[in-house]
């Protein structure tokens, strides 16, 4: 009771926000190491990103993306064969991160097999006993300032309970950071922030609301904590490309391709339809110059329309399929 009046405690209230993440990593730091963090939450909402900004200034990072077939000398380190046939020991990446009281980044750590688990549980352990004697007959100990951080896309209590204990803390990334939304172009932003839940507004315009711009995205709009069937990944990737596309295509067609190769033939449609909606709204053309300043593309850097999408499997054929026109530009 305050001044009368009862306060109402939301739930909100005790969730950690977006951009307080990678203060709280770095601000929990501590000079001798240890503090691991264990990050989850939906792919593509910057989980790793984030754990890689927390480093300290001058840390080393290292990175391992974990999975089920990955043994353990994939993180401790084995032998390989030298030119004269001899062999010698090379470190793996967390024995790296030891060895320089560096920043560990674990990626997908729920994947990890019994085997690896076995190697977190030794490797996370308090850094004033933790160590680990190799082939090798060396004894390694974690140098100061150690210190891990793991992501996930589902839920800490899938982890493997002894790994999950090395960890001191645990946080939710369920959305983008507004610095994540802001480096998007305006209308992409938009799309963004309406499928991972966001509050969002459009300036008034006649004719359309902003369930019109909306209504085609509705089936991909999570709830808090929900997977997410449209990332941010994918949303950055489509920016990048519909940016270089244009370089060679008409922007809508540019669009169109990009929509496509990114999100595929199903979710294209409400994607396109979504920012013509949402562009329309804002009074902003499709074009390099209106979409967002931070676009920045070299002059002719992908005329080669192979180039800019061959690691997705489109090729010409399928331009000729859509009937795409080159700019008029070129």
């Amino acid at each position: 009771m305050t001044n009368g009046k009862q306060h109402a405690t939301s739930r909100n209230e005790y969730e950690v926000q977006r951009n307080q993440v990678t203060e709280l990593i770095a601000l929990t730091a501590r000079p001798q190491g240890g503090n691991h963090v264990l990050l989850h939450g939906p792919r593509g909402t910057g989980k790793s990103s984030s754990a890689a900004k927390a480093a300290r200034k001058g840390q080393k990072v290292f990175s391992v993306t974990l999975t089920a077939e990955q043994s353990a000398a994939a993180l401790w380190g084995h032998f390989v064969v030298t030119a004269d046939r001899g062999t010698v020991w090379n470190d793996g990446p967390v024995l790296q991160a030891w060895r320089e009281g560096g920043l560990l980044i674990i990626n997908e750590v729920d994947h990890a097999s019994e085997d690896v688990s076995n190697v977190l549980h030794v490797a996370l352990d308090d850094a004033t006993i933790a160590q680990v004697t190799l082939p090798t007959k060396e004894t390694v100990r974690p140098a100061p300032g150690f210190r891990c951080i793991a992501t996930m896309n589902g839920l800490p209590d899938d982890l493997n309970a002894a790994v999950l204990d090395r960890f001191d803390m645990t946080m939710p990334v369920n959305t983008p950071s507004e610095e994540q939304y802001l480096a998007l172009p305006d209308d992409v932003a938009i799309v963004a922030r309406f499928v991972y839940g966001d509050s969002w507004s459009l300036p008034s315009a006649s004719g359309q609301s902003s369930a019109d711009a909306t209504a085609s995205l509705r089936g991909y709009q999570c709830e808090p904590g929900e997977e997410p069937r449209m990332t941010y990944r994918q949303l950055e990737s489509f920016s990048d490309k519909r940016a270089r596309l244009m370089t060679k295509y008409e922007p809508v067609d540019a669009e169109r391709l990009a929509a496509i190769v990114v999100v595929g033939t199903d979710a294209a449609p409400a994607l396109v339809e979504s920012l013509s909606i949402i562009r329309h709204r804002l009074n902003i053309e499709l074009d390099l110059e209106h979409l967002h300043e931070s676009i920045r593309v070299d002059e002719r850097v992908a005329t080669d329309l192979r180039r800019v999408t061959e690691v997705n499997h489109v090729d010409d054929d399928l331009a000729q399929d859509m009937q795409l026109t080159p700019s008029s530009e070129q």
